[in-house]
This record gives structure tokens, C-alpha cells and sequence, in this order.
């Protein structure tokens, strides 16, 4: 596979970092200055906006280059949930989605830069059903500290995967970045050869 021009992802995820290598991408990560605070969205268009701007305001060195942009969020019942700001909120999200399915949300933005430039975004939905889950396995989650640093309080590639019985869609979408929708944007976007 072969690339037109320098790939960066606007994001410090290893998650996505995981994926894009697992693509066969070459890439560079870069940080991004993006404000992520928003009001109240419908679970697509805030993924999308966010994925936008962490495009937009990713500190790249060169001004020929892809930009990747990502955001994921959890949503059960039309409420979002985000990453847990403590423990105690990481065991309120995991009794929600105990025995019950949810929908993983994640934007993509693909920035390209200089000459053409242009950006597409999109969204990609997963849904994922838990299982009935005991207080004791949620502590003994919570204990890990694995939730802490994602959206929903769990993460489906960890021992929390024992917990999810089925998945509808794309699974690396619910890691934080959809694999097979990425990369049927860059070949069409012609970032990608074959």
C-alpha cells in the first residue's frame, strides 16, 4: 500500500495509534489544541464536530499532509457518556449499561492539506450488549483502571471483553477509530493506493 502524501493522527490514543499500524499505515501523532466542549448534540454531530476540530487545530510541521481526527462516545437512551471523571462515575456508567445495548459513536475527519485541499467527515455507529453485570465485577474492573480513560467506562479489546456477550457493526469503531470506514475514505480520497 502506498501513501500520496505524510499521514498525522490528531490524537494520543494508543487505541487508534493500534489501528491506523494495524492498517498498514505509516503515520505521525500529533497534538491538537481543540476545544472540546460543546452543548447539548444528538450523539453523530457531536462526534463529528469534535473529530473536526481536533483536525483543524492539530499541530502539524508540514503544510502538505493528511490530517486524521477522531472522537468516540458511548450513548444509552440518547444520553452521551463520555470519558468517567472518577471512579465512582465509571460505576454509575457500567450499572447503566449493565445487561442492556448501547451505541458506540465515533467521528472521523480526514483533513487533507495543500494542494486540493479538502475534508471529509463522517460517523460510524456500533451497537454492544453487555451482560448482567454484579457489583463485585464492576469493582473488580474499576480496580484495574482501565475505564478511567474511556468513553463509556470500559474498553471491548481488554479483560472488560468478557463482559460483552454481541456487537453490531464495525468492532474497531467501538476502540475508537472504524477501521474498514477509515479506509474506504482514503482510497477514495486517494491518500491511499493499492
Amino acid at each position: 500500500m502506498k501513501q500520496s502524501e505524510t499521514i498525522y493522527l490528531a490524537s494520543k490514543s494508543p487505541r487508534r495509534s493500534d489501528i491506523l499500524t494495524l492498517m498498514g499505515l505509516k503515520f505521525e501523532v500529533a497534538d491538537s489544541l481543540a476545544d472540546e466542549k460543546t452543548g447539548r448534540m444528538k450523539p453523530a454531530e457531536l462526534v463529528e464536530l469534535l473529530s473536526l476540530r481536533k483536525a483543524e487545530q492539530a499541530l502539524v510541521p508540514k503544510r502538505r499532509c493528511v490530517v486524521i481526527g477522531s472522537d468516540t462516545v458511548v450513548a444509552f437512551r440518547g444520553k452521551v457518556l463520555g470519558k468517567p471523571k472518577d471512579k465512582a462515575d465509571a460505576k454509575r456508567m457500567l450499572r447503566l449499561l449493565s445487561g442492556k445495548k448501547s451505541a458506540v459513536y465515533t467521528g472521523v475527519t480526514v483533513q487533507i492539506r495543500g494542494k486540493d485541499a479538502r475534508t471529509v467527515t463522517f460517523h460510524t455507529k456500533t451497537e454492544v450488549l453487555f451482560d448482567e453485570l454484579t457489583d463485585a465485577e464492576i469493582d473488580e474492573y474499576i480496580a484495574t483502571g482501565d475505564p478511567m480513560d474511556k468513553a463509556g467506562a470500559y474498553g471491548i479489546q481488554g479483560v472488560f471483553g468478557r463482559h460483552i456477550s454481541g456487537i453490531r457493526g464495525d468492532y474497531y469503531n467501538v476502540m475508537g477509530l472504524p477501521m474498514n470506514d477509515l479506509y474506504k475514505t482514503l482510497i477514495k480520497e486517494k491518500v491511499i493506493f493499492i
